[in-house]
């Protein structure tokens, strides 16, 4: 059976009883996915899974008022609601069961596993998981993390554009090695970006897919220039917008706060249901340590987004170290 295609899959890592219903199967972020749902934006796989996507009742009470994104999290589950999605719970760091809305969409409910699911997913593994995108650069992985809208994904695009290649899109899944480099696992291959930073770097935006009705962002397919391995975190960029371009060392307790501030929003969440600060914090205080951590500076608009990417390609270049510290 050809790997991505409908097959019937016995997942591992703690499931038990026979699933009757056919899987689809997807490496992301270092994980085996079987899924309910078709993945097309990830990767077909063949391996064991390490996580099951089901469809599946939840009644989970939403509360009154409620904004999308996490409502209620113990240490070993967490249950996420989107209005235009439905109710989403994700356990043991290895199901993930979705209850959808009868009018959902399915690219939206995509978005949101690929997203917010897995992003907690990873959090309860113990993996640090960062706002960001990222890109392998010089044999290592280059992180611009920053909030919604900020221009993670146009960074990485611009990045391509010059060679780079892409390594996860808003999502950094980091693993802590002891006394070695945290690694990045690479996500999937697609960027999303607005209609005119696809024209900019040369894409005809109308020849790709809207990722949500409700948005204009379209998926860029970058397969051919995707890292499929483990890199080495070597670099992370908080993204900022100023006059001039320019990038700036942060001091270790001012890189501490920014890396504490751009969590994955929904991680954040769920850390601050079940109290996990205690082991956030010191996953945020070895990046600190170990890998260099910077503030990039750009006008907005993508008049010069290219001088900031050959900027970037530059400075990563002048100072080749994971010791932390200085950039």
């Amino acid at each position: 059976m050809a790997p991505g295609v409908a097959c019937c899959v016995r997942c591992g890592g703690g499931f038990s009883g026979e699933f009757g219903k056919c899987m689809f199967s997807y490496r992301a972020y270092g994980l085996t996915v079987a899924s309910e749902f078709e993945l097309p934006e990830a990767i077909p796989a063949e391996s064991q899974a390490d996580v099951r996507v089901r469809r599946g009742p939840l009644s989970a009470s939403i509360p009154a008022g409620f904004d999308d994104g996490c409502f209620a999290a113990t240490p070993t589950e967490a249950y996420l609601y989107w209005s235009d999605v439905g109710t989403i719970a994700v356990r043991d760091g290895c199901e993930v069961i979705v209850d959808p809305l009868p009018d959902a969409d399915e690219r939206v409910i995509r978005l949101v596993i690929l997203g917010a699911a897995l992003a907690v997913v990873l959090h309860q593994r113990g993996f640090a998981v960062l706002h960001a995108g990222v890109v392998g650069l010089n044999g290592g992985a280059v992180a611009f993390v920053g909030g919604s809208g900020w221009g993670k994904s146009t960074m990485v695009a611009a990045m391509h554009d010059r060679g780079a290649k892409l390594v996860t899109d808003d999502i950094a899944a980091i693993e802590m090695l002891g006394t070695e480099a945290p690694v990045v696992h690479p996500g999937f291959p697609q960027i999303k970006l607005f209609p005119d930073s696809i024209s900019r770097f040369g894409g005809d935006p109308e020849a790709m897919p809207i990722l949500d009705p409700a948005a204009d962002k379209r998926g860029r397919r970058l397969e051919d220039a995707f890292v499929q391995d483990v890199l080495p975190l070597k670099r992370i960029y908080v993204l900022a917008r100023r006059d001039e371009d320019e990038i700036v060392d942060l001091a270790p307790s001012e890189a501490l706060v920014e890396l504490v501030r751009h969590t994955f929003p929904v991680v954040s969440r769920v850390v601050e249901l079940t109290g996990a600060a205690a082991a956030q914090f010191p996953q945020c205080v070895r990046l600190v340590d170990q890998v260099p951590v910077c503030r990039l500076a750009r006008e907005p608009g993508m008049a010069r987004i290219s001088e900031v990417a050959r900027l970037v390609e530059q400075h990563a270049a002048s100072g080749d170290t994971t010791d932390g510290g200085e950039c």
